[in-house]
């Protein structure tokens, strides 16, 4: 097993996570989502969320706060 490590680009942020990392309600974070196509779907015992890299955080939290300039 690879030891998890929070900051490389393939890890994976599940929707209820990255809610709180970005400051985001659920619902709002799953609508910014379906209209950027960001994330992914991940079939999980739990269900189907969504998963997220840090990059696309980054991205949706850009464009959450108005940010017009995406680099």
């Amino acid at each position: 097993m690879t030891p998890f490590h929070p900051l490389e680009t393939d890890a994976g942020v599940d929707e209820q996570r990255a809610a709180v990392l970005t400051g985001l309600s659920l619902v709002r974070l799953r609508e910014l989502a379906r209209q950027t196509r960001l994330g992914r779907r991940s079939n999980d015992r739990t269900g189907d969320r969504l998963q997220f890299t840090y990059q696309e955080l980054h991205l949706l939290c850009r464009l959450a706060s108005g940010t017009n300039h995406l680099r």
